[in-house]
């Protein structure tokens, strides 16, 4: 069944490619909400934006969603952009891992800044802002161990001045990993409706992304070819090395074709990016990324990623009582007070001689044979079965009060009574695993848990 469903995911991505192609304007800026177009997280951007088959951290819920099935802790991610003309964005995601997948929500804001108002004629009227917001709820599971699929569902909102315009949109990735060290990712992103500003819709930027990574003893390589729906197809390169989980350091570039280097971007730095992250023991890391755009400016993002592991809640192991044996009744030997001997002397009896009577000899009489089935049968002798006697094996004492005493080892019998702390118990049976049996100051016996004693 997950093959089926794996190979459905592959065909429809393979339709999805040719739309893209065909659907392909090759004019930057005609698409709405280009805000989506900007990566999150310093980490890949570092790496040249070639993410799409890494994806190892709560970030992937933008580059490839199915990547977040792999992920075994709870992450938070804040992100912060300094983009160049004064523009400012950030970024906040959380991720909560499952059994049955990963589910996760994010948010994203760009700020714009203050720009002019000009008339046609070029005089200034007036100043106005520009604002965009996405909300993202990203989910992802693994088909098999080697097959992750994820989506996201996007609701994206866009103000100019007074006018605003909202859209629904979607990403859906795909993660293959056939082996230990080698990742293969696919994602499309952006699919969904028009964006409407007053009477013109435009469409979302609707992109298509493939890579590859390879990641063994902290090395990372990964590549990726990007086609964008407004523009040609964009590779992507990224290298990172890390040194245990203190250090790690990042770099990578973003070839671009001929279309897209516009005469602003002639600086030979255009497409080169680099950064480094430091780690914080297991749980916090902290993440920065250097990207030159040439005469526009260069841009600086940092990010900080929060792992938490969850904590596994322990299972009482199932314990079935076992049939009480037949209860033996014990003898306790009572304690005899010692008695006195006295020496019992004896009395002076006179002598009494005995009187001699004559010998009378009996008449032999002749001895009539009895026959052997007349004789009566004699039963052997029954052997009474002496009570076995428990001598006990030592002293324990109570550790709190209010303890238990029950009729056999377990909770499941019947309460005898209840034992205070500090009381002294006499050990007779330690051969259950729970519950010793044990006899009290007054001659009970019964049952009582070993936590609750010492030994």
């Amino acid at each position: 069944m997950s093959s089926r469903i794996v190979a459905i995911l592959i065909i429809s991505i393979l339709i999805i490619h040719p739309c893209v192609l065909s659907a392909s304007t090759k004019k930057p800026g005609v698409t709405a909400a280009n805000f989506l177009k900007i990566g999150i997280g310093a980490r890949p951007a570092g790496l040249g934006e070639a993410f799409c088959a890494v994806a190892d951290d709560a970030n992937a819920a933008y580059w490839n969603p199915a990547g977040l099935a792999q992920l075994k802790e709870f992450q938070l991610s804040t992100v912060y952009k300094d983009w160049f003309e004064e523009i400012k964005g950030g970024y906040l995601g959380y991720l909560q891992p499952s059994d049955n997948g990963a589910v996760g929500v994010s948010i994203i804001y760009l700020n714009e800044g203050e720009m002019q108002e000009i008339k046609k004629d070029k005089t200034v009227v007036g100043t106005f802002k520009a604002e965009d917001m996405g909300l993202t709820v990203s989910f992802a599971r693994a088909l098999k161990s080697e097959f992750l699929v994820g989506a996201n569902l996007k609701y994206i909102n866009q103000k100019i001045a007074d006018i605003s315009a909202m859209g629904v949109g979607g990403d859906f990735g795909l993660l293959y990993k056939p082996g230990k060290f080698v990742n293969f990712g696919l994602a499309v992103q952006n699919i969904g409706t028009k964006i409407k500003f007053v009477n013109d819709g435009f469409s979302l930027p609707l992109n298509l992304k493939a890579g590859i990574a390879y990641k063994n003893k902290g090395i990372t390589l990964a590549l990726d070819m990007n086609k964008p729906i407004d523009n040609d197809p964009l590779i992507c390169f990224g290298v990172e090395s890390k040194i245990g989980n203190i250090l790690a350091l990042r770099l990578g570039y973003r070839h671009q074709t001929k279309d897209q280097k516009l005469d602003l971007y002639e600086s030979s730095s255009v497409g080169l990016t680099g950064g480094f992250g430091l780690g914080f023991g297991n749980t916090y890391f902290l993440d920065y990324a250097y990207v030159p755009y040439g005469d526009l400016g260069d841009t600086h993002r940092v990010s900080f990623l929060m792992k938490l592991t969850p904590v596994e809640e322990e299972v009482p192991p199932l314990v079935i009582p076992p049939v009480p044996p037949k209860e033996v009744p014990i003898v306790i030997p009572e304690e005899k007070p010692e008695v006195e001997i006295k020496p019992i002397l004896p009395e002076i009896v006179p002598e009494i001689k005995p009187e001699i009577k004559p010998e009378i000899k009996p008449e032999k009489k002749p001895i009539t044979p009895i026959r052997p089935e007349l004789l009566p049968k004699i039963e052997p002798p029954v052997e009474v079965p002496s009570e076995k006697v428990i001598v006990p094996k030592k002293q324990i004492t109570v550790l709190v009060d209010e303890v238990v005493i029950w009729s056999g080892p377990g909770a499941t019998y019947e309460k005898l009574t209840t034992v205070s702390k500090d009381t002294k118990l006499m050990l007779l049976d330690d051969s259950k695993k729970w519950y010793y049996k044990v006899l009290l100051p007054d001659g009970t016996v019964g049952w009582v848990c070993y936590v609750f004693v010492s030994k």
